[in-house]
């Protein structure tokens, strides 16, 4: 237990104490915008420097990648402020900060985003209700270009508002994690 708060450098960040906080969506944000609500709920978890790294809950990398209403956006470069502020909450307390980049893909309702649901194949994604999904196009060469440029971008912005890293999300069946599962990955090329 006394090595928990130990300094512990991880290429080259140093953190505080080995104690990660991992990326837990709250649904605080209004619109993608960060708030004084999500920095006070940030504050809190990293007041007294206990937590040596924090990494924020998931944020969208393009509106058709939105997962859910509450969700923060590292989609547009406008959000770098608000971002700039949340870091900064953080960063007071003597705790880094990783943001985490999602697209949700097949997970992404038209009634959230207002786009079409994009995955890796035609096929329903099986980690969610029947109700609740919706039948996603298949990408092709150019959205996958696309989804590539959005991730670059995202964290270029990450890097612009001073977060310490990114992390990609792709687990828990939002879109990486339905290019790597057969289950949703039929293609062929």
């Amino acid at each position: 237990m006394a090595l928990i708060n130990e300094k512990f450098k991880l290429k080259n960040i140093e953190l505080s104490s080995r104690l990660v906080m991992p990326p837990m969506a709250t649904s605080k944000s209004v619109d993608g915008e960060v708030n004084q609500e999500l920095c006070d709920y940030y504050n809190e978890k990293s007041a007294g420097n206990y937590i040596g790294l924090i990494i924020t809950e998931h944020s969208y990398i393009s509106p058709e990648g939105k997962a859910s209403m509450g969700q923060v956006s590292i989609a547009k470069d406008s959000d770098i402020e608000g971002l700039k502020k949340l870091v900064s909450t953080i960063h007071q307390n003597g705790t880094k900060v990783m943001a985490q980049l999602n697209h949700a893909g097949s997970c992404a309702k038209y009634s959230v985003t207002g786009h079409e649901a994009l995955s890796a194949s035609h096929v329903k994604n099986p980690s969610r209700l029947a109700s609740e999904s919706e039948l996603p196009k298949e990408m092709n060469e150019e959205d996958i270009k696309k989804l590539i440029n959005d991730f670059t971008h995202a964290a270029i912005r990450a890097k612009e508002a001073g977060f310490d890293g990114v992390e990609i999300h792709s687990a828990h069946g939002y879109l990486l994690n339905q290019f790597y599962s057969p289950l949703t990955n039929q293609r062929t090329d």
